[in-house]
């Protein structure tokens, strides 16, 4: 139900002239929502996906891109789906949901 309430607001940014901004920062994406103001954790970047030297990924409370800084208010359900290298995951305080 969240991912489908995630998903209606986005469509209704995007109906009325918003567009949002989805972004990487070391290794993890990030899309914004809810005007700019916070970013959901998408998971690795292409160049992080798959590779065995990454088994541990925090995912910070907060995240600065391009001089604005989002809060980091969720994680995707599939941000780390088949991402077998991958072994800790480390969640900061401020992020929200997992959806």
């Amino acid at each position: 139900m969240r991912r489908f309430s995630f998903l209606v607001m986005m469509l209704a940014l995007v109906g009325i002239g918003a567009k949002a901004v989805d972004f990487s920062v070391g290794n993890l994406k990030y899309s914004e929502f809810r005007s700019g103001k916070s970013v959901y954790c998408l998971g690795l970047t292409s160049s992080a996906s798959g590779n065995s030297s990454v088994t541990t990924i925090t995912i910070p409370g907060w995240v600065t891109y391009n001089g604005v800084t989002y809060n980091v208010e969720g994680i995707d359900a599939t941000a780390f789906y088949q991402e077998y290298y991958l072994k800790t995951v480390v969640v900061e305080w401020g992020v929200k949901q997992i959806d």
